[in-house]
């Protein structure tokens, strides 16, 4: 057998030597690391889901909240610009091939009501009509306008919270996705305060007419929630997630009245809600009167909707409860939150039922961070620099 010579040697040795790390950069699905991060605006005051009485009293305390602070800012907490709370995700995706048209990198939330329908629904006796209803005003909100609010609120101790989860590559591109057909499909122009079902069916397409189908779309918590389903971003841990920041209820039909609105009024009622409602106007005093009000469910089961309203407080409490047993395992002091003299005034119903309920799901987020904490996979970082502005942050690596 011939032998080369000795310059096609060395040409064969430089290409070797000088294409090696280019094609181990092609073949690599991931260089630098894919992160997606959740954001916790707490809300002014506590909503109550306990019952319709105490979500009215704890809703219109949140938003008197916005401006008595003012007042009392040392008691308060702080300015709340997003009075109800709110959560916001961002990717980040540090993937070698991707995707052509698809944006590598996107902070958004999922914001609507934006005229106040809801309120102005309340005042024209529309009851839980307006917690049920689906405003078609909804829209995915710009990273501007969430950044100007993010570093408002990482002057308040305690009043936000992050978590970053370190991903794979393939998660990152599917959350990417998700969010991308959530709005070009149209379901973010679809905004509710409760969970609409199809947004969390891992196995649902978008079809051209998505933005047609009033059962397509969501609030804030629902559009965070359902794109960590969809994506599959906390594994095997997906459905104890949703069953943990959603609160399941019985809504009584016999107290959502439907009024006819004229144009360009954005509501209206979501196609699931197949119970006729011929019920009577329902007044503000009367859900603070009433006897009825004061628990969920109708007399009879033909006139509820079952629903579930996801709550960014709950999201607070458990990223809450995560973050303080990594700091309980690091033997550093809690995060600041809420004092104990705030939560009595904000509770809206029971204190002991408000403490009870915040301290479980606090464990909940705890049990979740525990095997990270074993592998030495959940950190607590501080950002000096914008826009968290010092906020501890809450950051575990999800990859094997």
């Amino acid at each position: 057998m011939k032998r080369p010579s000795p310059l096609k040697s060395w040409l064969l040795f430089s290409f070797l030597w000088f294409s090696g790390p280019l094609c181990m950069a092609a073949i690599s699905p991931q260089t630098t690391p894919s992160t997606i991060d959740i954001f916790v605006f707490r809300s002014g005051a506590r909503i109550n889901f306990e019952s319709p009485k105490t979500l009215l009293v704890s809703t219109v305390k949140t938003y008197l909240h916005k401006y008595w602070q003012k007042l009392v800012p040392k008691f308060w907490g702080g300015y709340s610009p997003r009075p109800i709370g709110h959560v916001a995700i961002r990717y980040q995706c540090g993937c070698d091939a991707w995707p052509k048209g698809l944006a590598r990198e996107r902070l958004t939330g999922q914001i609507g009501n934006l005229q106040q329908q809801g309120l102005k629904l309340a005042i024209q006796r529309a009851g839980l009509a307006s917690m049920l209803s689906v405003y078609t005003d909804g829209v995915l909100e710009s990273e501007s306008d969430l950044l100007a609010d993010l570093k408002d609120y990482s002057r308040i101790p305690g009043a936000l919270r992050i978590l970053t989860l370190k991903t794979s590559c393939e998660i990152c591109r599917k959350t990417a996705d998700f969010i991308t057909k959530w709005e070009s499909s149209g379901a973010s122009q679809n905004y509710t305060l409760t969970l609409l079902p199809e947004a969390f069916d891992p196995k649902r397409e978008f079809p051209p007419d998505f933005a047609q189908s009033r059962s397509a779309g969501g609030g804030c918590g629902s559009f965070v929630l359902g794109t960590l389903m969809h994506a599959q971003v906390l594994g095997d841990h997906s459905r104890t997630f949703r069953d943990s920041v959603s609160i399941p209820l019985r809504a009584n039909l016999e107290w959502a009245h439907w009024p006819e609105l004229p144009p360009p009024f954005t509501q209206m009622r979501p196609e699931w809600l197949t119970v006729a409602s011929k019920t009577p106007p329902r007044s503000i005093w009367e859900f603070l009167v009433s006897p009825e009000s004061e628990s969920w469910g109708a007399k009879k089961p033909e006139n509820e909707a079952k629903i579930e309203a996801v709550e960014p407080e709950l999201f607070y409490d458990w990223i809450t409860g995560a973050a303080n047993s990594v700091r309980k395992w690091r033997s550093e002091p809690e995060l600041p939150s809420r004092t104990e003299a705030q939560i009595r005034w904000f509770s809206s119903g029971s204190f002991d039922r408000a403490m009870a309920s915040l301290r479980a799901q606090q464990a909940r987020g705890a049990q979740w961070v525990q095997p990270f904490e074993g592998r030495d996979h959940a950190h607590i970082r501080t950002f000096p620099e914008a826009p968290y502005f010092g906020t501890p942050t809450l950051e575990v690596d999800l990859n094997p």
